[in-house]
C-alpha cells in the first residue's frame, strides 16, 4: 500500500558514508569457488550422512550435538586451528570473527551458523551445518548437518538469503570458513584518502522527498550546509575536527536533523542535534566502526547503528529504541554502507557501495525485507554515494556526488541516466 504523504514524509532518508578516509572498493565476489582444500569437508560430510549421534563425533550432549559434527569434520579435513569452537553452534561465528574467516558469502566447507531471532550478537545461535554445494550464482546451497532429525542429514538446494533453514533453526546469518585448509587471504584494499566536502541528504523541509547537502570541516569548524528546493542555503554548525557526519530525523519531527558521530579514545559516539540546539549522545561500537543511521522500526524516528568489518565479513549492527541490537550481514570487505528505504515498506534497510576498481561503474546493492537483493551500477570511480527519495515516491533510490566538479547526479530509478544534475559545494580530492 502506498504510503500517505504524512507518513513518506517522516521517511527522512539518510546517507551513511561519512568517513573522511574511505577505502577503495572491491569488484564484484564470485561465490561458489572452493578454497583449495575444503572439498574435503564437503566429501568427509556427505560420507556421513544418516549416522547418529556417537563418541565418534564426540556429542559429549546428545541432544544438541551439531556443533561437535561440524568440528569433528573440519578436523578430519585437515583444519586447524580450532581454539574457542566449542559444542555451541554459535562458537563457530565467534571463531570466524577471531580469525579473520567470517565472510557474508557461502563457499564449499564454510560453516553456516543459524538463529531464529535473526542475530548472533547476543552470543546465541540455533543451529550450525557445514556447506557441501554452492550455485554459481552464489544464492543456494546444499548442506550437511549433524543433529538434524536426529541424525546427519544432506539437504538439498534451498535459497539461503530469503528461505529459513531446512530444519527450522532460522535464516543463515554467518558463514565461517575453517583455517588450515589452503585458503588465500583476503588482501587487504589499499588505503586512500579523501578530503573536501562530504555530501549528505535528508527532508530538510519535511516535504516528504529529500534535499543535499555537504558537510565540510573549514578551520577546525565542522559546517552542515543544506540546500532547499527554493535554492535557498541554511547552515549549522556542529562538532570538532574529525568527527563524521550523521543526519535523521531523531525526534519524530517529520524532518531530518543533523548529528556527529565521534570517536574519541576508542570509544563511538552520536552526537544527535535536536531544532531547540540541544544534543544527546548515544554510544555504540567500537574503533573503526562506521556509522549507520536508519528508521529500523518503522516509527518515523531514526535510530543509530555501526557498520563494522570483521575477518571480511561487512556486520551492520542496528540500535533499536529499547537499547537491543540485531545484526545483519551484507557484502564483502571493502564495501561502504548505505541505507535506504528501498521498498517503500516502513523499515529502513541496509545497502552497500562498492567502487569499481576496473575502470568501469560502481555497484550499489540493496537488501530487501523478503532477503533479496538487487544491484545497480551507476557513476564513475571517485564518486561517492547519495541516498535518498528524490521524488517523494515513498522509496529511496541511489545518486552520486562527483569530487572533481562538485555535481551531484540524482536518479529516481534503480536503473539508468540522472534524472537531474547540478553543482553544489566545493568537491573534493582523493589521494
Amino acid at each position: 500500500m502506498p504510503s500517505s504523504p504524512s507518513t513518506t514524509r517522516r521517511r527522512a532518508a539518510v546517507t551513511a558514508l561519512a568517513a573522511l578516509t574511505l577505502t577503495p572498493l572491491l569488484g564484484l565476489a564470485t561465490a561458489g569457488t572452493a578454497h583449495a582444500d575444503s572439498t574435503a569437508v564437503a566429501s568427509i560430510a556427505k560420507a556421513q550422512t544418516g549416522k547418529g549421534c556417537s563418541s565418534f563425533y564426540g556429542c559429549p550432549h546428545p541432544g544438541q550435538w551439531c556443533a561437535d559434527f561440524a568440528r569433528w569434520v573440519w578436523s578430519q579435513a585437515g583444519a586447524t586451528p580450532m581454539t574457542g569452537i566449542d559444542s555451541r553452534a554459535v562458537s563457530f561465528y565467534q571463531f570466524g570473527k577471531s580469525n579473520g574467516t567470517l565472510h557474508s558469502t557461502p563457499q564449499v566447507g564454510d560453516a553456516v551458523v543459524y538463529d531464529a531471532d535473526g542475530s548472533l550478537a547476543d552470543g546465541e545461535a540455533d543451529h550450525v551445518n557445514l556447506v557441501v554445494e554452492v550455485s554459481a550464482d552464489g544464492t543456494q546451497i546444499k548442506t550437511v548437518g549433524g543433529n538434524e532429525s536426529n541424525s546427519v542429514q544432506a539437504r538439498s538446494w534451498f535459497n539461503w538469503r530469503t528461505n529459513s533453514s531446512p530444519v527450522g533453526a532460522g535464516r543463515a546469518l554467518a558463514f565461517v570458513g575453517p583455517k588450515g585448509l589452503g585458503a588465500p587471504p583476503t588482501p587487504a584494499p589499499t588505503q586512500s584518502t579523501y578530503r573536501g566536502d562530504i555530501p549528505i541528504s535528508g527532508d530538510w523541509d519535511g516535504r516528504g522527498h529529500t534535499q543535499v547537502g555537504v558537510f565540510r570541516n573549514s578551520g577546525g569548524a565542522n559546517q552542515f550546509i543544506l540546500r532547499h528546493d527554493d535554492g535557498s542555503i541554511s547552515v549549522i554548525a556542529l562538532g570538532d575536527p574529525g568527527d563524521q557526519p550523521i543526519t535523521g530525523d531523531w525526534d519524530g519531527t517529520g524532518h531530518t536533523q543533523v548529528g556527529v558521530f565521534r570517536n574519541s579514545g576508542g570509544a563511538n559516539q552520536f552526537i544527535l542535534r535536536h531544532d531547540d540546539g540541544s544534543t544527546s549522545v548515544i554510544a555504540l561500537g567500537d574503533a573503526g566502526d562506521q556509522p549507520i543511521i536508519g528508521d529500523w522500526e518503522g516509527t518515523g524516528r531514526a535510530q543509530v547503528g555501526v557498520f563494522r568489518n570483521t575477518g571480511g565479513a561487512n556486520e551492520f549492527i542496528m540500535r533499536h529504541a529499547n537499547g537491543s541490537l540485531n545484526t545483519v550481514l551484507l557484502g564483502d570487505r571493502g564495501d561502504q554502507p548505505v541505507i535506504g528505504h528501498w521498498d517503500g515498506g516502513a523499515r529502513d534497510l541496509p545497502g552497500i557501495f562498492r567502487r569499481s576498481s576496473s575502470g568501469g561503474a560502481n555497484t550499489i546493492a540493496a537488501l530487501h525485507a523478503d532477503g533479496s537483493v538487487t544491484h545497480a551500477q551507476y557513476g564513475n570511480p571517485g564518486d561517492l554515494p547519495v541516498i535518498g527519495d528524490w521524488s517523494g515516491a515513498g522509496r529511496s533510490s541511489y545518486g552520486i556526488y562527483r569530487p572533481g566538479n562538485a555535481t551531484f547526479s540524482l536518479s529516481n530509478s534503480y536503473a539508468g541516466a540522472a534524472d537531474t544534475s547540478f553543482i553544489y559545494g566545493n568537491g573534493g580530492t582523493w589521494s
